[in-house]
C-alpha cells in the first residue's frame, strides 16, 4: 500500500475479529513491539484468525487445501496493487484483481514466484479477491463486433484436487 503523493498522512487502521497480530512491518522494516497507540492484538501486519488458515511456527501462511481463495468485505472504495509470492511448486497460478504488471523468479529463492497486480479502478473492497494454487486454464480470443477488438479470454479450473 503506497500513500498518494501529494496527500497528507493519515493513520492506517485494519481491524478484524477473531485476529491475533503476529509481525507487523512499515517499508521493509519489522515494527519490535507491534504498532503504536493500539494494542497488539487489534491492527496491522500478519494475521490469524480463520478456520482455513492459520501460521506455522515460523509465521508463513499454512493452507490445507490446494488451493488459496481470499476476499475483502468492508464497504469502502479503492485502488490496488497486490503483490503475491509463493511456493512455485503448491501455488503455480498467482491472481488478483486488475492488470498482471510483473511477474518473476524471486530472487535468492529460485523455488518461489512472484506477480503484482495493479488495478486503477476505485472498486469497493469487498470486490477485492486474489487466488493462488494448481489451477488449469484454457485461453482463446474472440473479435468484438463494435471494435473488431481481440481481448484474451482465460477460464480457470482447480482441476487438481
Amino acid at each position: 500500500m503506497r500513500r498518494r503523493v501529494g496527500t497528507p498522512p493519515v493513520d492506517l487502521r485494519l481491524d478484524g475479529e477473531g485476529l491475533e497480530l503476529k509481525r507487523l512491518w512499515v517499508d521493509d522494516a519489522e515494527l519490535e513491539g507491534g504498532p503504536q497507540g493500539a494494542p497488539p492484538s487489534t491492527e496491522g501486519g500478519v494475521k490469524e484468525g480463520s478456520p482455513r488458515f492459520s501460521l506455522d511456527e515460523e509465521g508463513a501462511l499454512y493452507i490445507p487445501s490446494s488451493v488459496l481463495p481470499a476476499e475483502a468485505n468492508k464497504p469502502f472504495e479503492v485502488k490496488s496493487e497486490v503483490r503475491l509470492e509463493a511456493d512455485k511448486t503448491r501455488f503455480p497460478t498467482l491472481l488478483s484483481n486488475g492488470n498482471k504488471i510483473e511477474e518473476s523468479v524471486v530472487e535468492g529463492a529460485p523455488d518461489r514466484h512472484y506477480a503484482v497486480f495493479e488495478d486503477p479502478h476505485n472498486k469497493p473492497c469487498y470486490l477485492f479477491a486474489l487466488v493462488a494454487g494448481p489451477l488449469a486454464s484454457v485461453k482463446d480470443t474472440f473479435t468484438t463486433k463494435v471494435s473488431r477488438r481481440k481481448p484474451l479470454l482465460r477460464l480457470l479450473n482447480n482441476s487438481f484436487t
